[in-house]
């Protein structure tokens, strides 16, 4: 943990707090006696990172199929809206990783923006969310239908 901080403190990055659970991981065990939670997870800026983005807000969301809250950094533009274009906010399926498209999507998606286009990894980020949301509409969710 010493040469963690040290690597915080040469980088000046200090932790920019959360809302939320203060919790971040739990051991999922049902023994009141053997049960832990702790607050590993944290976001982490330096000061030209807060002064690029001075409305920041860091949740410590829900967890969903894992052990760890996620924790969801807001810049100015998502602490207004709440949400990405269009209203609705992206969610990343745990399943997803099983099925053998999912990995060249993301790869594609982040190359066309990295290489490419030369953009930013907020771009990149978004690029592959749509794309993955577009291949979970057209291609799993017509799947599932034809399940059910």
């Amino acid at each position: 943990m010493d040469r963690f901080r040290s690597a915080l403190e040469d980088c000046e990055l200090s932790d920019l707090g959360f809302a939320g659970d203060l919790f971040t991981w739990w051991n999922n065990n049902h023994n009141s006696n053997e049960y832990v939670r702790e607050r590993f997870d944290r976001a982490v800026a330096n000061e030209e990172w807060r002064a690029h983005f001075p409305l920041y807000k860091v949740i410590n969301g829900e967890p969903r199929h894992s052990d760890h809250r996620p924790v969801v950094v807001l810049t100015e533009e998502d602490v207004h809206s709440g949400a990405r274009r269009g209203g609705q906010s992206f969610r990343f399926e745990a399943h997803w990783v099983e099925e053998e498209q999912c990995a060249p999507i993301v790869e594609n998606a982040w190359k066309t923006v990295m290489e490419g286009r030369r953009g930013t990894v907020m771009e990149a980020v978004q690029s592959v969310a749509t794309d993955l949301g577009d291949w979970n509409r057209n291609v799993l969710g017509d799947l599932e239908k034809r399940m059910k």
